[in-house]
């Protein structure tokens, strides 16, 4: 977070001010003091009239945000694997994501995603800079039709997959019965 920070303060350098808005837990038993220290900065670098704060929202509202976002920005420093990246896909909205090997896995072969390197905020302002004046208004309901039916494909192949495994599991233990 602090990376999306100072970028967003280099780019008002430039006369460029894109507004954040911030879900998830606002106090971490891990680390009590991040949000206030990530507020402070936010003050000291000048960028505190651009950042929003919901602190925890449901998970339905969450997705409305991702709906209207122009764009989803993901600045982790290492994931396991992505809801916020999951979530994004399922409304087909655009995403700036730190370049993780999880992230590119998660978002192979889509369009209008772009990656930063984590902990650099020249290359997300770089970034952002090319990407926020081409981003459309949103939601976009011919893009979310697509990617529900996209979606809806790869729930049936699951499917199919894992009919296929249980019939191969179900032959493999009736050959033990007969031994």
């Amino acid at each position: 977070h602090t990376t999306v920070l100072v970028a967003l303060a280099r780019l008002r350098q430039r006369g460029l001010e894109i507004p954040l808005v911030c879900t998830g837990l606002e106090r971490d038993v891990r680390a009590p003091g991040y949000f206030d220290e990530l507020m402070s900065l936010a003050v000291e670098l000048g960028v505190s009239d651009q950042v929003r704060t919901l602190g925890m929202v449901p998970r339905a509202d969450q997705i409305e945000i991702f709906r209207h976002a122009a764009l989803v920005v993901q600045p982790s420093l290492f994931e396991g694997w992505s809801t916020v990246v999951e979530d994004a896909k399922a409304v087909a909205a655009p995403m700036l994501l730190s370049d993780l090997p999880v992230h590119r896995e998660q978002t192979a072969g889509m369009q209008r995603i772009w990656t930063f390197q984590p902990r650099d905020p020249d290359a997300l302002a770089s970034r952002l800079a090319k990407i926020w004046p081409t981003l459309p208004r949103r939601p976009i309901p011919a893009e979310e039709e697509a990617v529900a039916i996209e979606h809806q494909k790869r729930v049936l192949e699951a499917g199919r997959q894992f009919v296929v495994a249980a019939s191969e599991a179900l032959d493999l233990f009736g050959r033990r019965d007969r031994e």
